[in-house]
């Protein structure tokens, strides 16, 4: 009986170490995420629409706070994960999709994209995590 608790403790301990690493793009694509954070590059409004748009995560919501996404154009997200348990930013529409990596509760991520008029949907994709509420519609022009 003292085995078989033994090989599950194990087996959890794998599961979890093996789960917590992500594929080697992503982990670049965090690490450059993390490294424009930290310099505060700003991204600037583009003509006609764009701008940045805060966004603020937690368990289970996303909330935009003081932007709107109205006019096309490129945005930059700066998401903040102020959770406890890791969240990602997804935008998905018309021009396909883009995320962040991970984002470690209490950090921060930025994600460029380009927004043209149609409609789009920001969630995190963590397993259950949209289901649970961390979803927006955003529509984009007329």
């Amino acid at each position: 009986m003292a085995l078989a608790g033994l090989i599950a403790v194990v087996t959890f301990g794998v599961l979890l170490a093996s789960t917590k690493r992500e594929h080697p793009r992503e982990e670049a694509a965090e690490k450059k995420a993390e490294a424009q954070a930290e310099e505060g590059e700003p991204g600037g409004p583009s003509a006609g629409g764009g701008g940045t748009v805060s966004v603020i995560e937690d368990e289970y919501s996303i909330e935009l706070e003081d932007a709107e996404v109205a006019k096309p154009g490129s945005y930059t997200f700066d998401v903040a994960n102020r959770g406890k348990v890791p969240h990602d930013l997804a935008v998905e529409g018309a021009g396909g999709e883009a995320k962040t990596p991970l984002i470690d509760g209490g950090k921060k991520a930025r994600l460029e994209v380009d927004l043209a008029t149609g409609e789009y949907k920001l969630f995190c994709t963590v397993p259950g995590h949209e289901q649970l509420g961390m979803r927006k519609r955003v529509k984009v022009g007329s």
